[in-house]
């Protein structure tokens, strides 16, 4: 990969060479399919359980139903049955094993040799590089720019590390995702869900018995029930996410932990928790319970790898971008003639380059951030569209995250801005 000319945090990182050859095992998640077979699956069950519970409602006898609607019926009955499939292969296409490889990493990419074949993947294509621990060694996460994901798994942090590190990525292209969710907690979890639901569901039916409402009452109870109970385990995990713009942490039901770099002075750890001593106020103190001591070290190390990013990042002409008190439609028109195709030396107009710097800076506002990427996607560069969503990718806020990758589909709208501006001000 080459180095930026215009970006000196990535001219620091040494070009590695090629690591040495590692065992693993590998494999492709395509990501993009399952999310759509996910949502696929997700609204042909809801709008066939709706359906259903409406036409129950409505006619509690089948042979009351009209003849019209016997086709609509027929298809929501076919659409309960159907949906599993496509989540069931949305699934299959995540999970699948890897198989057995020999992986080199340099600073030009990945060559993953599987049996007789060879598989490259270009520095230039890998959009975001992140290692996750786990129990028994640790996964090496390769986002690419089409959407899609490699998954190295090697036997320990140690390999994960060496060959993230030999990839020689621009420093702003590392984020840290962490998710644990112990058996305990998750069974507790979801125990809770189903008899949260299925108690609440039994007093519906008993209010509504004698009524066209037990009906439908009863076709929920039949299915909620266990929705509820794979919420609830979900729910229960914990989720610590390290960008180079800040900090995002979830645990359980509560309320999420946000924090930006810019307040942070310092971090270290007591044993049970982060703690990120702020400027000015109250530490802000991240739960490590039930995290075993290496992924804790692990969790420490990268938050104090992106505090040192941050400082390197920080600086840019982001003023011209913020929205301020324009409408959203008279901001997108004004954000759009700070770029001319031409730019003469008497001209002052923002360049090209200082736009992918507000892009990449983790101090600007979330709005000029993605004013800035809005801006650039007119008459966008490979380029700059693959550094847009390394910001995108590298931002340890979900709504930036999400802002910034509609940004650079051109789908930017006023209610994605102002979510992400909110995030950033919480």
């Amino acid at each position: 990969m080459q180095d930026e000319p215009s970006d000196p945090p990535a001219q620091e990182v040494p070009t590695a060479g090629p690591v040495q050859r590692l065992a693993a095992r590998v494999k492709r998640r395509f990501l993009r399919w399952s999310g759509r077979l996910r949502k696929a699956a997700r609204w042909t069950a809801t709008g066939s359980v709706a359906v259903l519970a409406i036409l129950s409602g409505i006619y509690p006898a089948a042979s009351t139903v009209p003849f019209v609607l016997d086709l609509v019926l027929a298809l929501a009955m076919l659409g309960i049955v159907a949906a599993p499939l496509p989540f069931v292969l949305s699934q299959i296409m995540l999970l699948l094993p890897g198989r057995k490889a020999h992986v080199d990493a340099s600073n030009s990419g990945l060559v993953m040799a599987i049996g007789k074949r060879e598989r490259t993947v270009s520095a230039e294509d890998i959009v975001l590089a992140v290692v996750v621990p786990g129990r028994k060694g640790a996964e090496l996460r390769v986002t690419l720019s089409s959407g899609d994901e490699y998954v190295v798994t090697t036997d320990s942090v140690a390999a994960a590390d060496a060959l993230l590190a030999a990839l020689a990525l621009d420093p702003h292209r590392h984020r840290v995702d962490l998710e644990w969710n112990p058996w305990a907690a998750r069974i507790g979890g979801a125990m809770t869900g189903f008899l949260t639901a299925a108690c609440t569901l039994s007093g519906a039916i008993i209010a509504v018995d004698g009524t066209r409402l037990v009906v439908p009452v009863a076709f929920l109870f039949i299915v909620a029930p266990f929705l509820a109970a794979g919420y609830f385990g979900r729910r229960v995990g914990h989720r610590v996410s390290i960008g180079s713009d800040g900090v995002w942490a979830k645990h359980g039901f509560g309320k999420a932990v946000q924090l930006h770099m810019g307040e942070v002075r310092s971090v270290s750890s007591d044993g049970t928790h982060l703690v990120f001593e702020r400027v000015s106020g109250e530490p802000v103190r991240v739960s490590l319970a039930d995290l075993d001591p290496a992924r804790q070290a692990l969790l420490l190390g990268r938050a104090q790898q992106a505090l040192a990013r941050f400082a390197e990042l920080a600086g840019s002409r982001a003023e011209p971008f913020v929205r301020g008190v324009r409408s959203f439609d008279e901001w997108k028109q004004a954000i759009t003639a700070l770029l001319p195709k031409e730019v003469t030396f008497r001209s002052a107009a923002m360049r090209r380059e200082d736009a992918l710097r507000v892009v990449e800076d983790p101090t600007a506002p979330a709005d000029a951030r993605v004013g800035a990427a809005l801006a650039l996607m007119n008459e966008a560069t490979d380029d700059e569209r693959l550094r847009v969503r390394v910001a995108a990718d590298s931002s340890a806020y979900p709504k930036v995250r999400v802002a910034l990758e509609a940004a650079l589909e051109g789908e930017v709208d006023e209610d994605l801005v102002e979510e992400a501006q909110a995030e950033r001000s919480v």
